[in-house]
């Protein structure tokens, strides 16, 4: 019997930015509402349960609960005047896991596609995993087929997106290679990258990957057109 993993698709809140920060167009992004509101982005900010047979994987961990009471604290002046965000009741990935009955010591890795505020903001609610996977040889230790970790670098240099091996075929979760299904159709770099021929032929490995029979989706983390679903 084939075996497969289920991904479950969570929404740990949203962050609107300009647009220039998810689609280059500018050589410096501007703060949030700088431009008019036809430059405004609201997206969602994502995060992912992965059911593997040997144990429950997580994800990126979206935005920590902090950010309802103290989000100058947490973010940082910086990032703080830069960007709004939400994270309503019932919503971060430590609320989300407990309405599954999960708690952190149910999971067995956390995986973070790369260091962003809004994917490892929420990293404390996961404190107890039994294990935080950030490069590939501490990834090799628990691959079996199932999952695995692609190197995509250019948003930043140590970016990855992850293949999951779901009941009809290969779901890639892409993280912030691409913002949205735009960025890889049309080859649309992010407005933040650290190397734009990387960022480039990390979109161009996208495209090339959905040309698989065997490719389900390819998913973006901030893409508001994906909704919380199962695979």
């Amino acid at each position: 019997m084939e075996k497969f993993v289920k991904v479950h698709v969570m929404h740990t809140g949203d962050v609107k930015y300009d647009r220039a920060l998810a689609f280059k167009q500018l050589d410096v992004i501007p703060p949030v509402n700088q431009r008019g509101q036809e430059y405004q982005e609201l997206v969602p900010v994502s995060c992912y349960l992965i059911e593997h047979p040997n144990g429950r994987i997580v994800v990126d961990a979206g935005w920590h609960e902090d950010i309802r009471t103290q989000p100058k604290e947490h973010f940082g002046e910086d990032l703080y005047q830069f960007i709004e965000y939400r994270l309503p009741e019932g919503r971060s990935v430590r609320e989300q896991l407990a309405t599954k009955n999960i708690t952190p010591q149910d999971i067995y890795a956390v995986v973070m596609t790369h260091q962003d505020e809004d994917h490892i903001s929420g990293l404390q609610h996961l404190i107890g995993a039994k294990r935080f996977l950030v490069s590939e040889p501490e990834w090799r230790n628990c691959a079996d087929g199932l999952i695995y970790l692609v190197f995509t670098p250019g948003h930043t240099d140590g970016h990855v997106s992850v293949l999951a091996r779901v009941e009809k075929g290969w779901l890639l979760l892409v993280s912030d290679v691409g913002y949205a299904e735009k960025s890889w159709k049309e080859l649309i770099l992010p407005g933040n990258t650290v190397d734009e021929q990387q960022a480039l032929e990390s979109l161009q490995w996208v495209q090339y990957f959905l040309q698989r029979s065997d490719c389900v989706a390819a998913i973006a983390n901030h893409d508001p057109s994906v909704r919380p679903v199962s695979y």
